[in-house]
């Protein structure tokens, strides 16, 4: 059931989203929710004229503190967003999201993660025991994990 505060605020949607999943090997940037605590997945709602991919990546730096961008030698890959868009995915209201894979290279130091904006902690998990997220997140990282990392 939709937020009714969230969607006299914002409207009914479908509201676009990105999540950047963040992973460096068998671990995974999480961050904490300001609003309700919860450990979730970095990432917001897209801006106007931008894609999932800079969506991804701004969030990642302003909840997670990494700029990415400006240190691209830290990506080993990216993938294509993937649509996570089932009724009832976010309690919030109709949200699609597009979750986008970065791999981040082993072989530099791990990035320091500062939590900003409206997250409360920043950690890295080992992403094989990750906490219960919020909403879908943890259905996000299955499916990203049996689709790019079960190798």
């Amino acid at each position: 059931m939709p937020d009714p505060d969230y969607e006299a605020k914002y409207g009914k949607g479908p509201h676009l989203t990105a999540d950047a999943v963040v992973v460096r090997g068998n671990e995974i940037a999480l961050v904490r929710r300001k609003k309700d605590g919860h450990w979730a997945l970095p990432g917001g709602f897209l801006d106007q004229g931008e894609t999932f991919m800079e969506c991804a990546l701004r969030e990642f730096k302003e909840e997670a503190g990494v700029d990415l961008i400006a240190s691209p030698s830290l990506i080993l890959a990216t993938f294509r967003p993937i649509a996570f868009d089932a009724i009832g995915r976010d309690p919030r209201s109709r949200i699609i999201s597009g979750a986008v894979l970065i791999m981040l290279s082993e072989n530099l130091a791990r990035p320091n993660l500062i939590p900003g904006d409206d997250a409360t902690a920043a950690n890295w998990f080992d992403r094989h025991q990750v906490p219960r997220l919020y909403a879908d997140h943890n259905e996000i990282i299955t499916a990203l994990d049996a689709t790019f990392l079960s190798i």
